[in-house]
């Protein structure tokens, strides 16, 4: 069991009747994590985790992460749709999901990981758990295909989804996540460039 805490703040701000008193962030989560009987897991909806963001929120207690990075549902662009009161510049804010987890991971902290934020296939899926996730999520293409397909197309979706993941494993020669996480990652493009401009050498994962 754990309890998820959101930190939304870009949605916050984009949302007319948005909570924008964040004083005390810091301190409320401290006690929660205190007096929590369950891990404290901190979510984001979107936008990811910076390095910094996650250092400050570890020096408070927290052990896992929610990376909910850019790439998935875009709550800043939903809310802009709804009210139309905040400009669209902020439609593309946000860290990149493999961004988020590179930064992460890059601190060598004793924590846990969930990439959510744009994981829209199996393939997806591998490559996330193959960089460092301990777990993936994702929600917007399943809902899609409840709301327009019905709950049993959604079962078989499901399933070869979960054949697929496992094929991944298989196609890389790993019989778990632990043995999939020692396999090289060759990490490219924009995420490969990001990552190396906030100094984190991609070759640690190329590497293994």
């Amino acid at each position: 069991d754990g309890l998820q805490l959101h930190f939304n703040i870009p949605q916050e701000l984009a949302m007319p009747e948005g909570d924008r008193d964040f004083a005390g962030m810091l301190e409320n989560v401290a006690r929660l994590v205190e007096n929590s009987p369950v891990p404290i897991i901190a979510k984001e909806v979107g936008f990811g985790f910076s390095q910094e963001a996650a250092r400050r929120l570890c020096g408070v207690g927290i052990n896992y992460f929610d990376v909910g990075g850019k790439g998935g549902t875009n709550f800043v662009a939903i809310e802009d749709r709804r009210e139309g009161w905040f400009v669209h510049e902020f439609d593309e804010w946000g860290i990149p999901t493999a961004v988020s987890l590179g930064e992460l991971l890059a601190l060598e902290y004793p924590i846990t990981l969930i990439a959510t934020g744009g994981i829209r296939t199996a393939l997806d899926g591998v490559k996330a758990l193959a960089v460092g996730a301990s777990l993936i999520g994702m929600a917007g293409p399943l809902l899609k295909i409840l709301v327009n397909e019905g709950e049993a197309v959604l079962q078989r979706y499901l399933q070869g989804f979960l054949y697929r993941l496992k094929a991944g494993l298989l196609m890389t020669g790993s019989r778990n996540i632990g043995e999939l996480q020692q396999k090289p990652v060759i990490i490219l493009g924009k995420t490969a460039q990001w990552l190396t401009i906030r100094g984190i050498d991609v070759k640690r994962w190329a590497a293994r």
